[in-house]
């Protein structure tokens, strides 16, 4: 194909008369770029867990403090656990770095997609299920070929399934102030080419535990796919989300049943009748105040009015029956039951206007 079979005459001619005239020539840029050119890799997202999701910290550090509890009750010795770090790795790159034969338990968390894992070498497993039965063996005096072993027996995968079981629990409860899930153990593998939780390119999230055991040091995982928790990257990127509503939980909790065991005094007035000073100075004893007994009496709890009772008999004592539970505000009896309560002796009862009156200004007896 020749450049004619491209362009007309004309659009030849005028090609030609553009590049005599230099109008062709080639735009030189006005400013040299700024910087150096960075390599971006789209697949590695390393960043995510480190700056994007400090709220998953938070959440591991909770769970070591707990499953250090549960691990101690349940091997009946001292546990230590602690966080060793977080990273984001390909799930090829991870799977790399494994021994041919490890414990691996296989964890479906609900509501969301996907399975997570928790990953036990072969001399944690060992560990772990000696301290179980009994042993007293922290790593002095090992046989090597214990710790170096490719095979995990089926009853050492039972016993660390109990133990895992626990730790789910401690892991629901660290996610609940942030987002509640329900954990379900979905089996277990000791080959991690059976045990795929994302295809090789995807990212997953390893959580390292350093768990101890007298002078022995073993390494516990959960991984889980970046892609189960992407759903709810919002709440995991929060980073004022803090253990403090697990916190402030606990501490209304401990109010409450603190409160359920304060005294406090229930008092029932009888009766109350309004004498004038002026009479009370001239009784003398045998002198009768007439009174008039209530169906019902106010109960005041602190001095706040919250129950009307009968008065009766009950296992051979005086007693008060409640009847009617009244709200902060009520008032504590009505003004009918008040004026047949309250008996004018030796002139008029006080009003609001003579309460400064020394003659008017009277004292409540209580029956």
């Amino acid at each position: 194909m020749s450049i004619t079979d491209l362009l007309t005459p004309e659009e030849l001619d005028a090609l030609l008369q553009e590049a005599e005239e230099g109008r062709l020539a080639g735009e030189h840029p006005s400013a040299e770029p700024r910087g150096e050119v960075m390599l971006y890799d789209f697949s590695a997202q390393d960043h995510i867990v480190r700056s994007s999701m400090p709220t998953l910290e938070m959440i591991y550090e909770k769970f070591s403090r707990k499953v250090l509890t549960t691990l101690s009750g349940l091997l009946r010795r001292g546990v230590v656990v602690e966080l060793a770090g977080i990273e984001s790795l390909r799930y090829a790159d991870w799977l790399a770095k494994l021994s041919p034969h490890c414990g691996i338990h296989l964890v479906k968390v609900r509501p969301l997609q996907g399975a997570a894992l928790f990953l036990l070498n072969a001399p944690l497993v060992h560990f772990l299920v000696d301290a179980y039965f009994g042993g007293c063996n922290d790593g002095e005096g090992v046989d090597e070929r214990v710790l170096t072993r490719k095979e995990i027996t089926d009853a050492e995968l039972r016993v660390t399934r109990i133990l895992i079981e626990h730790a789910l629990r401690d892991l629901e409860t660290a996610w609940e102030p942030v987002y509640e899930v329900a954990l379900e153990h979905a089996g277990v593998e000791t080959n991690p080419l059976f045990a795929s939780i994302a295809s090789p390119p995807e990212r997953v999230i390893e959580a390292r535990f350093d768990i101890q055991l007298g002078t022995r040091r073993e390494s516990l995982s959960h991984v889980i796919p970046y892609a189960m928790v992407e759903p709810i990257k919002a709440l995991l990127d929060n980073g004022r989300i803090s253990e403090h509503a697990d916190a402030d939980r606990r501490w209304r909790e401990s109010l409450v049943e603190g409160l359920q065991d304060v005294t406090l005094e229930l008092r029932g007035t009888l009766v109350e009748v309004v004498v004038p000073v002026r009479r009370i100075l001239t009784m003398r004893p045998g002198d009768v105040l007439p009174i008039d007994i209530p169906k019902q009496l106010p109960l005041e709890l602190e001095r706040t009015p919250v129950f009307r009772g009968a008065l009766g008999f009950a296992r051979g004592k005086k007693a008060v029956k409640i009847t009617e539970a009244l709200s902060v505000s009520a008032n504590p009896i009505d003004a009918s039951e008040a004026s047949s309560a309250k008996t004018k002796l030796g002139g008029q009862a006080p009003t609001d206007g003579s309460r400064g009156s020394t003659q008017s200004r009277g004292l409540a007896a209580c029956a």
